[in-house]
């Protein structure tokens, strides 16, 4: 009898624990997903039953005259926000109280894998380590690099040419070919992964960005609790692949601070320790360790591996299957009798193109940024009501979504280059794009990124025209790694031009 009324009590106890956390938002008078016990509103994540994105979508149009929503990532309240004006704020105008991520945020953790720009916390020297590496992404350094880019890009036009007109794997392609241009900028090492066999940092680098079902569990578990981080010892990657990537980049350079050489590239600026560059003289002198600068160059690695692939897999397919937007800018392309790094900036329909790609296939699906000091959201209609958002509390902010919103773009899905030109981009609110992020916060490499992408679009269009194949499909946007697009599954072929 009294064990009965034992475990009734402790189901009564449980029960209203998970109602408590369960009726969060509702509490708050805020319009909420139903979530389910424990696992809240991840249910179709954790499954993979859907792609994020379009989960995403689901969301953002389940109360469409909302300015936010209340979800539950597990039992960790989440507000998932719509507004633009709400986003401006969270992202730029009060950045000190959103100053960070919430996957793989560390303030406390000394490990050295713990250490890279993404995630440093306030505490932990984030501010003073963006200055120190914004000087790597100047115009003037990235100018530097384009020398090493183009041969980088040299190896994929020898590549295509051996396979004219053949179907190839857009996403397989840009990834072999990122891996050298990365490994090439960005640790020093020279190589041809479009050959087989790749080097073996491209396959380790294919790990690092494939996540099994299990792993992606385990990184959201991040947001739950730094203690169930440690507890786990949950990091992005495994500790021989880390170890193994970080002997690589440290014998770089090692050997370039040995040999006095000079390449123009990320390693030169990492051994640089000024720490402030011409086009940025007020960044605060930052003196690295080796093990700092190592895990910057690896992190750069991660975090432009998949992003300028995908970019240049969603870009061909775009193209391909808008044969005259291909047309136009293959002739700006041919009235460029000489690129330079100049000329290749100069040149405003390509930028109209990768723009809009970037509109449509914005490299995050998400981003998120996690409250540190109390923000009260006033209400601004009859249905809401005052909000305290506690230091704690996590926001989705929806980018996908919010460039596939015809209230933002008439007819969203249309790939429409001219949304970006000189007559009408002053139309667009900055607050309803930002393919790489938005405020402080916004990816370091983002201008390289689009960089990259541009120089191997104007290479292939000097020689080759995209063409539809079978196979040619909607690139798949199936998230690899919880918010970012992947751009796989579809094939596109390469034609000399007439």
């Amino acid at each position: 009898m009294w064990f009965l009324i034992l475990v009734a009590f402790i189901s009564l106890l449980v029960y209203l624990s998970i109602f408590k956390v369960n009726t969060y938002w509702t509490r708050k008078c805020v319009p909420q997903l139903t979530p389910l016990p424990l696992i809240g509103n991840m249910g179709s994540i954790i499954l993979r039953k859907k792609e994020v994105s379009d989960i995403t979508q689901d969301i953002y149009n389940s109360f469409p005259n909302s300015r936010y929503i209340g979800i539950y990532q597990f039992r960790k309240p989440t507000l998932f926000v719509r507004d633009p004006e709400l986003i401006r704020q969270i992202t730029i105008k009060c950045f000190n109280n959103f100053p960070e991520h919430s996957l793989f945020n560390n303030d406390e953790n000394d490990v050295p894998k713990n250490k890279g720009l993404f995630s440093l916390g306030a505490k932990s020297g984030w501010h003073d380590m963006r200055k120190r590496l914004n000087g790597g992404f100047t115009p003037n350094k990235m100018k530097d690099m384009f020398g090493i880019i183009n041969e980088s890009v040299d190896t994929l036009v020898e590549y295509l040419s051996e396979r004219e007109g053949a179907g190839v794997d857009s996403r397989e392609l840009f990834t072999r070919l990122n891996c050298n241009v990365i490994l090439n900028t960005m640790f020093g090492i020279e190589c041809n992964c479009l050959k087989e066999p790749p080097h073996k940092l491209f396959s380790m680098g294919n790990e690092i960005n494939d996540y099994s079902s299990w792993k992606f569990v385990r990184i959201f578990a991040t947001t739950i609790s730094m203690t169930l981080t440690k507890l786990l010892d949950i990091n992005l990657v495994r500790g021989e692949l880390f170890v193994h990537f970080m002997q690589a980049i440290k014998g770089s350079l090692r050997e370039r601070e040995r040999n006095k050489t000079f390449r123009g590239d990320m390693v030169d600026f990492m051994l640089d320790n000024k720490g402030e560059t011409d086009d940025e003289p007020s960044a605060k002198k930052i003196n690295l360790n080796e093990d700092e600068k190592a895990m910057q160059l690896f992190g750069f690695f991660i975090g432009g591996y998949d992003a300028i692939s995908a970019l240049l897999a969603y870009s061909s397919y775009e193209l391909a299957v808008n044969p005259d937007i291909q047309r136009r800018l293959r002739e700006e392309v041919e009235g460029v009798t000489h690129l330079t790094y100049e000329s290749l900036m100069n040149m405003k329909y390509l930028d109209m193109v990768v723009s809009e790609v970037l509109r449509k296939w914005p490299i995050a699906v998400f981003i998120d940024r996690k409250c540190m000091e109390q923000f009260v959201i006033q209400p601004e209609h009859a249905n809401e009501a005052e909000l305290i958002l506690e230091p704690g509390i996590l926001c989705w902010i929806p980018i996908y979504a919010i460039h596939r919103d015809p209230k933002y773009y008439p007819e969203p899905e249309k790939f429409d280059p001219e949304r970006f030109s000189e007559k009408n981009k002053h139309q667009i609110n900055r607050s309803v794009y930002f393919p790489f992020g938005a405020g402080p916060r916004t990816c370091i490499a983002s201008k390289f990124s689009v960089y990259v992408c541009k120089l191997v679009l104007v290479r292939i269009l000097q020689e080759y025209q995209i063409v539809e194949c079978e196979g040619t499909v909607p690139p798949s946007d199936v998230s690899k790694i919880v918010i970012f697009l992947s751009g796989s599954g579809s094939k596109v072929a390469f034609k000399r031009k007439n």
